[in-house]
């Protein structure tokens, strides 16, 4: 456990993005679980995917992107850049944010809850397929999905914290590409 200080606003979605707003926006349908429907999160993303989804999400409101991307589909490269908070475009969330909004000041085992069936697809109960977002209970923030259903990239890879408090953390941009 590291204490961890944000200091910078960012926005977070709160369902997972779904198959129907990814291809709406892409033109792609990655999916494997098409039988589950438009309202379902997409998934059988890279992390460069997902970049390039937070790209073209920025374009269509008139913003600067945050990544370079080259490429589409499953062939798509995106490089990240140094410093995620000048991005002025969406951009994934850092390993930090995402855990300060799955929390969201709770100290629930799960994002929500100390009770997995509540707010979490998980092997035990999803039937080894997704399901539709935002069908279990929201985390006190009101954020859907943030301990069940597929995984979820962030904006930085892997990398140590120092010893003792840390200010704005972002791990090791080089691990993507």
């Amino acid at each position: 456990v590291h204490e961890v200080t944000l200091t910078r606003n960012y926005l977070v979605s709160i369902t997972e993005v779904t198959q129907d707003q990814y291809q709406a926006l892409t033109g792609e349908s990655p999916s494997h679980f098409t039988d589950c429907g438009g309202d379902c999160p997409v998934e059988t993303v890279s992390w460069h995917m997902a970049a390039a989804y937070a790209d073209a999400l920025s374009a269509s409101e008139g913003l600067s992107s945050c990544y370079v991307c080259t490429g589409s589909g499953e062939e798509t490269e995106c490089e990240a850049p140094e410093d995620p908070y000048a991005c002025e475009g969406y951009r994934l969330g850092t390993e930090a944010e995402w855990e300060h909004a799955a929390r969201c000041g709770e100290g629930t085992v799960y994002a929500g809850s100390d009770n997995a069936n509540l707010v979490a697809w998980t092997y035990d109960n999803s039937a080894s397929t997704t399901h539709p977002v935002a069908t279990l209970a929201p985390n006190a923030c009101g954020l859907y999905d943030m301990s069940g259903n597929v995984n979820e990239w962030v904006h930085d890879g892997y990398a140590d914290y120092p010893e003792g408090p840390i200010l704005d953390p972002r791990g090791d941009n080089a691990a993507w590409g």
